[in-house]
């Protein structure tokens, strides 16, 4: 295969790509969620073992600083 065989093929696939990418409203919308977005939890709330952890990073951190 040379490169102008290369290059129509590229072309011709890329069209075929263009072809068939083309989404309608309705089918994106199928995609999305139906229901209303849930209320976000709260980021600083850390659960009980993150809280451990983080603990036990800095105080690990703090000896090896020799603080």
């Amino acid at each position: 295969m040379n490169r102008e065989e290369l290059t129509s093929l590229w072309e011709a696939h890329k069209q075929h790509v263009e072809q068939q990418d083309l989404w309608s409203e309705a089918q994106l919308a199928a995609l999305l969620p139906s229901s209303s977005p849930s209320t976000p939890s709260t980021r600083w709330a850390l659960r009980p073992k993150r809280v451990l952890l983080q603990l036990c990073l800095v105080l690990l951190s703090f000896g090896f600083s020799g603080c």
